[in-house]
């Protein structure tokens, strides 16, 4: 069993945004939002070659399985159902 993980963990050597944004020395929001090339993200010249430059040289590739059960869980669609209230005192 490899050191530090539980007895079912795989290890991977996958490439990570918070990998990724440790070796640019950023916030791992920002190299987010700029692989998403979210215009809203305001950073420096500077920075968005830092941080470009760090994800080639690790070989970052994204994890479309990560991004896809993250979506599910952030736009997913809970119901709430009050009860009938003409079944109320019948059973």
């Amino acid at each position: 069993m490899a050191k530090g993980r539980a007895s079912g963990a795989r290890a991977s050597n996958r490439v990570t945004g918070a990998q990724v944004a440790r070796e640019a020395n950023v916030d791992p929001a920002i190299v987010s939002k700029l692989l998403q090339e979210n215009p809203s993200v305001r950073v420096s010249r500077e920075t968005r070659k830092r941080v470009m430059d760090v994800v080639d040289r690790l070989g970052y590739r994204p994890n479309y399985a990560a991004q896809r059960s993250v979506l599910a869980k952030k736009h997913g669609l809970g119901l709430k159902r009050r009860p009938d209230r003409r079944s109320r005192g019948k059973r």
